[in-house]
């Protein structure tokens, strides 16, 4: 504790801050938040006026009071040039504000402010399987109302936006109306949806906090997820997709025993029949600052103060490694409020691997359900061998796509190693294809399929491919989409890390066996 506060004695300039950047602080206010007024209001029924008014009631009536704070607050603030970024009233009492880190002192003066934190910047996290957490199971249990799909439950996903126009959400699916969708307005007729029946951007698509310029929210009515991120729809689809059939047609049921009976081009997600909300708190590219905001819109959606309308569930996908459970952090409290008014606060724990005392913030709150990344039992990682060049010759951790024919089946490939151009290898032919052709070709995961990537690389004559993870922590699973009987050639990924060694030596003559190398479990997470 001693050495954490001499710490945050010290310069700035131990953080990389410059004392006139700007810096995101949060002004925590004196009065209640809505949701610790009516914690009090149950817990002291005689001292605060009776909780026999009603909860909607009290909470209306309070939220005009946090309101008259933040106004006051906002004359202070322009007394000193500054001005209020974002306002949260339910969770947590509080005004964002930029200043430079020079001016902390005298935000802590301000009357009617009792704390300033400097905000953490989240990033996004991403890994699951519906088949292996046995969510069709549940589904098949016969309660009165049916099997346990996720029906009559509001789902909150706190993301990058939802792509509502995709066929997994009961869109057209038709790519042209997403890209004649304009993300800072709604267009008639096209939000809400049956499916993604509610939301809010908080955002804007050009928001990112590390981005001067950038780092002010430009919140709209319209949570469409950005094409440049996909995150947010990504987790929508594991956790409510509706599926999307061969062909691309949405599945609509049912969602029972015969299920798997049918043809995917996307399998269905855990809770199929759930209502989604859209709460953007991601920009196209970048962290994000909105983690509160975010939960403060779950506990109140229509900001009238009554929170009898707080979604039952919210998914948060993102965090910060290293996250310290001590309840003091605006992000955690925000957490135990909304699970206090009786949401269900669902969050990562991070990627990072099996490393002491790195679970993710917010999710070491303990109120959260927090969940780390898993891989299924009977899963064998390989690995590939380099030889060329000397410094960096080797064996690397991979882990063989399952569309691909096995190495274990046709042998070992090796030969030299060349990146595609593009490197997400999206395009349907390469730039460099004659470069490729006889090659094992490097690409980046990411921006299409995994069966796309390998099919444009196989047509440019590649024998075999590595994909780079575009995230931290080992190697992932790569399922193909739709028919891939005509993929010949063999696909490995390996981690972000092994793939940035391998990328600093393609002028080298890097040259890499896939296959016959050690194999053994997953890395113990």
């Amino acid at each position: 504790m001693v050495g954490s506060t001499l710490l945050l004695a010290l310069s700035p300039l131990l953080f990389g801050v410059e004392a006139d950047v700007p810096v995101t602080f949060r002004l925590l206010l004196a009065g209640d938040s809505v949701a610790e007024r009516l914690e009090k209001a149950r817990q002291q029924p005689q001292l605060q006026g009776g909780m026999d008014r009603g909860p909607g009631r009290i909470g209306r009536e309070h939220r005009k009071v946090v309101e008259a704070e933040h106004a006051s607050l906002e004359v202070e603030l322009g007394k000193r040039g500054l001005r209020g970024i974002t306002h949260t009233h339910t969770v947590l009492n509080s005004v964002v504000v930029h200043a430079p880190e020079s001016r902390l002192e005298e935000l802590r003066q301000i009357p009617g402010v009792r704390a300033v934190e400097r905000v953490q910047r989240f990033q996004r996290a991403l890994t699951s399987s519906v088949p292996y957490v046995t969510a069709p199971e549940v589904w098949r249990i016969d309660p009165p109302a049916g099997g346990y799909t996720g029906r009559g439950v509001r789902l909150g996903i706190i993301d990058s936006g939802i792509d509502y126009t995709h066929a997994d959400f009961g869109g057209s699916g038709n790519p042209a109306d997403f890209t004649l969708n304009d993300p800072t307005y709604i267009e008639p007729g096209t939000f809400p949806t049956t499916k993604v029946v509610g939301g809010i951007d908080l955002a804007g698509d050009d928001y990112d906090p590390a981005v001067l310029g950038s780092d002010v929210p430009v919140p709209d009515e319209d949570p469409l997820d950005p094409s440049e991120a996909g995150h947010g729809s990504h987790v929508a689809g594991i956790a409510s997709g509706l599926g999307v059939l061969v062909g691309g047609a949405t599945f609509n049921g049912l969602y029972d025993a015969s299920v798997y009976g049918h043809s995917f081009l996307i399998g269905p997600g855990v809770a199929p029949e759930a209502d989604l909300y859209a709460i953007k708190i991601f920009g196209r590219t970048g962290g994000t600052d909105l983690v509160v905001e975010g939960l403060d819109w779950a506990a109140d959606p229509n900001g009238d103060g009554d929170t009898s309308d707080h979604l039952d569930v919210v998914n948060l996908s993102l965090g910060v490694a290293f996250g310290k459970q001590d309840g003091t952090t605006g992000d955690q409290a925000a957490v135990k409020r909304l699970a206090t008014l009786g949401c269900v606060v669902v969050i990562a724990a991070g990627n990072e691997g099996n490393t002491h005392y790195i679970m993710a913030s917010p999710g070491v709150a303990p109120e959260a359900i927090t969940v780390a990344n898993i891989y299924a039992p009977g899963l064998t990682f390989d690995s590939i061998h380099v030889t060329e060049p000397g410094p960096i010759s080797g064996d690397y951790l991979a882990l063989e796509a399952g569309f691909t024919p096995q190495l274990s089946a046709v042998g070992p490939v090796e030969a030299g190693v060349v990146g595609a151009v593009p490197l997400d290898a999206c395009a349907a032919l390469p730039d460099n294809a004659a470069d490729i052709a006889g090659k094992i070709a490097l690409c980046d995961r990411g921006g299409c399929y995994f069966s796309d990537k390998v099919r444009a690389l196989q047509h440019a004559g590649a024998v075999g491919v590595i994909v780079v993870n575009n995230v931290a922590g080992p190697p992932i699973g790569m399922s193909g989409t739709g028919d891939t009987s005509d993929i010949t050639i063999p696909a490995i990924m390996i981690s972000q890390a092994d793939g940035e060694v391998l990328k600093g030596q393609l002028a080298a003559g890097l040259v890499v066996r896939l296959g016959g190398g050690q194999a053994g479990p997953p890395p113990d997470l």
